[in-house]
């Protein structure tokens, strides 16, 4: 009998939809769906919609394997990465990001955060012990890539967790 806790549960059978007696999720090529008299916008199937088949089996599969309530897939991952930003972050607000980023996040950064009233200072991510001093009361998060492309910059992501539990 299988554990249906385990990783490999997961990984086989997470997000997998009985879809007309297909013994694995088909993969849905089409961008439209027919209507079936939907009230609410968010339940047409429309793929920029972020909901076909498709995106619902894999955000099902991506959540069982973290653990997590839900999980949301994006067409790119500056698009996550500005999702995740505007979520945390507003207008009066302070950020601690890795010096080392990938080039579409840094301009994001740089080039727009001001404009949204968001504040920011570059840190290490290998040296823990130069975040105290940039901290300031309205900081919110802590950003960091776990490989910063393209120089491959692996920070410290266990001091990072600890300084950003330790500060809430």
């Amino acid at each position: 009998m299988r554990n249906p806790k385990s990783i490999e549960t997961k990984v086989v059978h997470s997000g997998e939809p009985h879809i007309n007696g297909a013994v694995a999720m088909p993969i849905f090529q089409s961008a439209m769906f027919e209507t079936y008299g939907e009230s609410n916008y968010h339940n047409v199937r429309y793929i920029r919609l972020n909901n076909t088949p498709n995106h619902f089996a894999v955000q099902e599969k991506l959540a069982a394997l973290e653990n997590a309530e839900a999980a949301l897939v994006t067409a790119s991952g500056m698009a996550a990465i500005t999702a995740a930003f505007l979520t945390i972050l507003h207008s009066g607000d302070h950020l601690l990001i890795q010096e080392e980023l990938y080039g579409g996040t840094h301009d994001f950064v740089t080039k727009d955060f001001e404009s949204l009233g968001i504040t920011y200072d570059f840190i290490n991510g290998n040296d823990p012990h130069s975040w105290e001093s940039k901290l300031k009361p309205r900081t919110k998060a802590v950003y960091v890539e776990t490989f910063a492309n393209p120089l491959m910059i692996v920070p410290d992501l266990p001091a990072v967790v600890r300084f950003a539990k330790a500060h809430k």
